[in-house]
């Protein structure tokens, strides 16, 4: 037991435990990457994705660039999503593309993707969603920080402060 424990005193009560809860998961919000733009951009044979993300004051954009072929833009713009990504998080983090797709449902279309997280201690495979009402490329986007997002609490709370690339 601690010195200024008291032994006597009461657990913490269901109201100061939410308190406690809501407290962490303020903190864990103010630590998700903001989408600020993205572009696709069109000429000839070669397609560019460019990604432009913020996380507090610090923005950084990034681009991939291929084949100007339908079935690759999605890749393209999930791929410089994960760029951006990985400038943003601290030395020794990575954020790798593994896959994304569009999902037809009922409800209407998405895209999942499934990103690969790269860690000083190992490698975590992540799943993220979005919908394409404001287009697929973006989605495509959103859904590559949608699944890193649920994990940034953790990634930040671990690691060493960044410096700027």
């Amino acid at each position: 037991m601690f010195q200024n424990e008291d032994p006597h005193a009461a657990p913490p009560s269901h109201m100061e435990v939410s308190e406690e809860v809501r407290l962490g998961r303020a903190a864990f919000i103010e630590e998700r990457i903001v989408l600020e733009g993205m572009q696709l951009n069109l000429s000839g044979h070669v397609a560019t994705a460019v990604v432009r993300l913020r996380e507090r004051a610090r923005r950084v954009s990034s681009r991939s660039a291929g084949r100007n072929v339908e079935a690759r833009r999605l890749h393209l713009a999930g791929d410089a999503a994960a760029r951006a990504l990985t400038e943003l998080l601290p030395l020794g983090y990575a954020v790798l593309l593994t896959d994304v797709q569009v999902l037809a449902t009922e409800a209407g279309e998405a895209v999942v993707a499934a990103v690969t997280l790269l860690a000083p201690d190992g490698e975590l495979v992540l799943m993220g969603v979005a919908r394409t009402d404001a287009g697929i490329a973006e989605a495509a986007v959103r859904a590559v920080l949608n699944a890193v997002n649920r994990r940034l609490a953790y990634v930040f709370a671990d690691a060493p402060p960044t410096t700027t690339n």
